[in-house]
């Protein structure tokens, strides 16, 4: 991960706020599209198409079973009858000579509405159809209006009656037309199966019109199935007329037997992938292989013809209109192909098992290709996102062209590729105006950087005068004293003062809101004021009361020159080693600390006094407190730059201070409190730091 990509990723919540909206964003459009009326066609017109020609280049298109015939009423049988259309003894003779070479099943891709007759031939064609022990299967469809003139379809027999073919089965073996053709014992209800209806994955076409054979041949042929078409390279294997009543796909006699339960339709004894639609995948090959494996329907009106035409249980399809100009065309992945040929792999499907088969749970593979993206998005540089990013899309792309070419599995490769593409570029885009407005960022940061040492320059020259004073040789106590300014400007410090007759001695600590110039500023008035007291009023040193008189001046200065700008904390503590008396005062400013003497081990004793920062109000009225310090007692005073208060607990550990160690203990015990501060909260030192260590000498 690149630095721009961590500081993306790390960042405050608005970062992370993009990125999930525009992951979850993303995740409901490409779903949505999916499956809309939009996204199915683009997907069948991209996607369907690219995938059946790859696998035809790969030489992986299902192979026509052998066991299919295909017979096609083609240009040269045109040219031999002068007509499009057989009569109905030809449809008889025809089909007898099919029947005596014992095919499993005769398709015809017809409906039998109506019928040329001009040789008045009917009941004798009728007569040689009804005897011959051979299935035939012909064709129906379904329209959303009624159609004058024509005959509907009978569909209150047991061959459409779910519950019997849940119970039964569709056995193709039995020739037996009267068994199939027989009304249910139940005629139907219309009552609703409401949310126990168990045929909800099957296509509803119920309230619809549907057409079939004349009623004159119900019993010349065995079944009549649909020969509906979806589009899109779909079919319906089941519709639903009407409650208990649908009509099988014409495909599906082809099989040895079918049949429903409660949430599949079983063809062979295995499910058939239908989608949420009601719909299958048709797997349909090159329109070639189908023109290759076409036989010319000719043949069969040979009637000195000795040769068998098929062999003993073949699937036999008579295909109409194959000659030019007669040809019903659907647009196909392979362009526009006749509407026989999507019959005839419908039928391949149902005789070999090959289905084509919905991956589940698409919607999980896109949100997951969503989120992928946008992970890479924001967590790779400029060249490493481009890389990924395609190598992405080409692997999701080999993934579904391998899953469908060689597993019968649709993949919906191309909504998860525009999932992780889209969402991945999103956030990458994200990312790269969230580097720009920082690379901004960081031009002004640096340009007030600059501003801020020039001051900080010019700040040091006037802070120089004015560091904190070196620790003096009191009698009374040994003193250490340690300072670490941040900056070069620092905003502590403190300044040691004691009477002219040696009674009192004073400290004064201050730690100023800011550093530079401001800081400066707020040093140099602590400090010259303590320097005209001395010269103009020493006096006032000769006063236990010293400290509150100091902060009352400073504090009127201080608002005078900034008006509540100009801020420092204060702590003022006055020694009287006589009476062994500390008289303390404390302005916004950390309390000091005393360790007594037989207390060492013990939880030291902060030393409270309450007011405001000096500077802050135009009005102060300080009271100083006082406390008696023993012999071998310690005080310690310390600016915020140290969380002493904190971390108290670590003077626990410390042994009293002597004369040859007091000078190192403010800097031991400040490393040692950040030490202890670090591992507990990982902050790091960030102020300027100031301590001063008391102890009074025994006898």
């Amino acid at each position: 991960m690149d630095k721009n990509s961590k500081q993306f990723v790390q960042n405050s919540n608005r970062t992370l706020i993009w990125a999930l909206v525009s992951t979850v964003g993303w995740i409901i459009v490409i779903i949505a599209l999916y499956g809309s009326g939009l996204g199915q066609d683009i997907n069948y017109r991209v996607a369907n198409t690219f995938e059946f020609r790859m696998r035809e280049d790969l030489g992986q298109s299902p192979e026509l079973s052998k066991k299919i015939k295909i017979f096609g009423f083609d240009d040269k049988t045109l040219s031999r009858l002068k007509r499009p259309e057989l009569y109905i003894e030809e449809w008889a003779e025809g089909i007898k000579r099919l029947a005596k070479d014992k095919p499993k099943v005769i398709i015809v891709d017809k409906m039998f509405s109506i019928i040329y007759d001009p040789n008045h031939k009917m009941a004798e064609a009728l007569e040689v159809l009804r005897s011959l022990d051979v299935n035939i299967v012909v064709g129906s469809f379904v329209t959303p209006y009624p159609i004058s003139y024509r005959n509907s379809l009978d569909i209150n027999k047991n061959l459409y009656h779910m519950p019997f073919i849940a119970q039964n089965g569709i056995h193709l073996s039995t020739t037996s037309k009267e068994v199939y053709m027989q009304i249910p014992s139940q005629e139907p209800s219309e009552t609703s199966y409401g949310n126990d209806d168990p045929y909800t994955f099957f296509k509803d076409f119920r309230n619809q019109h549907i057409y079939g054979p004349s009623h004159q041949f119900q019993l010349a042929f065995t079944y009549v199935g649909h020969l509906q078409y979806s589009g899109h390279t779909k079919a319906a294997p089941f519709l639903r007329i009407k409650y208990d009543y649908g009509v099988p796909h014409a495909s599906l006699f082809a099989a040895d037997n079918f049949k429903i339960t409660e949430d599949h339709l079983l063809v062979n004894d295995v499910p058939v992938p239908i989608d949420d639609d009601g719909d299958i995948a048709v797997n349909l090959a090159h329109p070639k292989s189908y023109y290759v494996g076409q036989k010319r329907l000719n043949l069969i009106l040979d009637q000195h013809r000795k040769k068998n035409l098929v062999d003993e249980g073949d699937i036999v399809l008579l295909l109409l209109n194959m000659y030019t100009g007669g040809t019903d065309f659907h647009l196909t992945p392979f362009g526009y192909a006749p509407g026989g040929f999507i019959l005839a792999a419908m039928i391949n499907s149902a005789v070999t098992g090959k289905w084509l088969k919905q991956v589940s749970n698409s919607w999980l593979l896109i949100s997951i290709s969503c989120i992928l993206g946008g992970l890479l998005g924001a967590s790779t540089g400029t060249i490493i996102f481009w890389v990924l990013l395609l190598l992405g899309i080409f692997f999701i792309i080999g993934l579904g062209i391998v899953s469908f070419s060689y597993f019968s599995i649709i993949v919906p490769w191309l909504w998860i590729g525009l999932g992780y593409l889209c969402n991945g570029m999103m956030i990458f885009a994200g990312k790269m105006r969230y580097t720009e407005k920082r690379a901004q960022r960081l031009q002004l940061v640096e340009a007030e950087r600059k501003l801020l040492a020039k001051e900080l320059q010019e700040a040091s020259v006037m802070a120089e005068a004015y560091r904190p004073d070196s620790i003096p040789n009191w009698p009374s106590y040994l003193i250490g004293g340690y300072h670490n300014p941040i900056h070069a400007a620092s905003g502590d410090w403190f300044a040691f003062e004691s009477s002219e007759s040696k009674k009192y001695f004073h400290m004064i600590m201050c730690d100023i809101t800011g550093h530079g110039v401001q800081a400066a500023l707020v040093v140099s008035a602590c400090k010259t004021l303590l320097g005209n007291i001395k010269y103009m009023r020493p006096e006032l040193f000769e006063d236990s009361q010293f400290v509150s008189h100091y902060m009352k001046i400073l504090n009127g200065i201080l608002w005078k020159q900034g008006k509540g700008q100009h801020v420092t904390t204060l702590l003022g503590l006055t020694f009287e080693p006589e009476k062994k008396l500390v008289y303390y005062l404390a302005a916004g400013h950390p309390y000091p600390l005393l360790r007594k003497k037989d207390q060492m081990h013990e939880r030291s004793i902060s030393l409270i006094s309450r007011h405001n920062p000096i500077g802050l109000c135009p009005d102060c009225e300080p009271k100083v407190k006082e406390v008696q310090l023993s012999e071998d007692d310690e005080l310690l005073a310390f600016t915020d730059g140290i969380p002493l208060l904190e971390n108290r607990r670590i003077l626990k550990k410390i042994e009293a201070r002597t004369a040859e160690n007091i000078e190192h203990g403010p800097k031991d015990l400040y490393e040692g409190v950040w030490k202890m501060e670090t591992k507990k909260s990982g902050k790091v030192p960030e102020d300027d730091v100031s301590m001063v260590w008391f102890k009074m000498r025994g006898s």
